[in-house]
């Protein structure tokens, strides 16, 4: 395991527990690895140890490289089988607890033997997939759309980002797949076609994540900037330098409708902890904290060019104002969680 020490020891693949330590286990190998350093941070905050159990990979890329050095915290190198395995045959050891971060029936919950007044709480990411496995004690990252009652937790803590000011050539980002199931890489070369003609020349777009932008003109591969997926540490360094997030949720696209009504997106929770103000479609905008005061929105797609030249535009005075109302939020998102997260551990009895 690491221990967050100037040494950085590794030991072991047991997991470090101690009598005031709750587990956080993310049984996805892939997916969801970002908000586990949310929600050691509300644990961190709450006077316990955290003991994290997460595919070793992550770890590797920098899962937690923007954390502060915390003797509390102990990343394991347990690779999920392992997990399961100590987890049917030992339950939670010592600990005070566990937090699933993804809800999962591959290992049934009702099968891991508690001790008396432990506690388990699970995270869901879509309440349409997960159903029949949710409750009212279940996570979700926001308020769903009604169809089921959960508890909001947000976890978008990452460390401790600095703050710089708005670049001179304004940096676009996107993070994350270029499929048309979670975002329209299309309509951002139409955007970004639309910018160029109109005699946009002070903007660079960076595109993070799996797959490409076919057939993108010459005369725009200057202001393009892709990189494909990155490992935690660099997509980190890459969203630090960044100005706006880009989404690219699509209104007119059914997949999308699960940003607003089941689930939510990854993008929100680094939004949010990096403080990047978005450039958002309005039917994405206001169920996720965002508005004209912390973020640029555009109804239509035909307008995101419009609300692209403004950003590029907007003086450093206008933007360092918005950043700060989109801080305001997520403070104001972060103490609602962490008051929910505490009433759950303490009315769950396992």
């Amino acid at each position: 395991m690491f221990y967050f020490t100037k040494k950085r020891k590794i030991t072991g693949a047991y997991p470090k527990i101690d009598g005031n330590t709750f587990l956080i286990w993310e049984p996805c190998s892939i997916n969801h690895a970002e908000v586990v350093p949310g929600f050691t941070k509300y644990l961190l905050d709450l006077g316990y140890s955290v003991s994290v159990l997460v595919e070793p990979e992550r770890i590797y890329e920098g899962l937690f490289s923007l954390f502060d050095e915390n003797e509390r915290v102990y990343l394991n190198r347990m690779p999920g089988k392992n997990v399961r395995k100590f987890l049917l045959k030992n339950g939670l050891a010592g600990a005070k607890g566990i937090l699933i971060s993804t809800l999962t029936d591959k290992i049934a919950i009702r099968d891991i033997p508690l001790a008396p007044g432990q506690k388990i709480i699970c995270v869901s990411h879509d309440v349409c997939d997960d159903d029949a496995l949710i409750d009212d004690r279940t996570i979700t990252l926001r308020r769903m759309d009604g169809r089921v009652k959960t508890i909001v937790v947000n976890p978008h803590y990452f460390g401790e980002v600095p703050l710089r000011d708005k670049n001179g050539i304004v940096n676009f980002i996107s993070v994350g797949a270029l499929r048309t199931k979670r975002r329209n890489a299309d309509l951002l070369v139409e955007t970004a076609q639309k910018l160029y003609r109109a005699g946009a020349r002070d903007f660079t777009i960076t595109v993070i994540g799996k797959g490409t932008l076919r057939g993108l003109p010459e005369e725009l591969r200057r202001f393009f900037r892709i990189l494909g997926r990155l490992e935690f540490r660099d997509m980190y360094k890459e969203i630090q330098q960044a100005d706006f997030f880009l989404p690219l949720l699509d209104s007119l696209n059914p997949d999308h409708d699960r940003y607003i009504t089941t689930g939510t997106s990854g993008s929100f929770q680094l939004i949010y902890g990096f403080l990047k103000p978005p450039v958002i479609a309005s039917r994405f905008a206001g169920i996720n904290g965002f508005d004209d005061r912390n973020s640029l929105i555009y109804e239509n797609n035909v307008d995101l060019a419009d609300a692209m030249e403004k950003a590029i535009r907007m003086t450093a005075c206008d933007y360092s104002a918005m950043r700060e109302n989109l801080r305001l939020y997520t403070e104001s998102l972060y103490r609602e969680s962490l008051e929910n997260i505490r009433r759950l551990i303490g009315e769950n009895a396992g």
